[in-house]
């Protein structure tokens, strides 16, 4: 039988996980060309914008901000809006996993 000396056998597999390790850890290129976003400057007439306004009038000074921390409130919250959605629906998505939730996404 050939076996191979345990000293080699390390090294090879040492230098298989090393490579396994550098191709696994690399990142998805960012440099991609983007498109400028444009938005509905006049939300008045349309019933979320309605209440935006009155909510703003109600609290000056205040932005509106609330954190969504786990990522199926931020999901829910999207669906939510994309039913009450009357005009147009900007949905941008920065992250590289789980297809699962954007395929959710246009399902509505």
């Amino acid at each position: 039988m050939n076996q191979q000396p345990p000293v080699k056998y390390l090294i090879k597999s040492t230098a298989i996980f090393l490579l396994l390790l550098q191709f696994g850890c690399a990142t998805a290129p960012l440099d991609f060309p983007r498109e400028n976003s444009v938005f509905i400057a006049d939300t008045a007439n349309t019933d979320l914008g309605r209440e935006v306004d009155e909510w703003a009038a109600a609290n000056p000074g205040m932005s509106g901000y609330f954190p969504l921390i786990k990522g199926l409130d931020a999901l829910g919250v999207r669906l939510a809006l994309m039913d009450r959605a009357e005009r147009t629906i900007d949905a941008q998505y920065f992250l590289i996993k789980n297809l699962q939730n954007i395929s959710s996404l246009s399902a509505n």
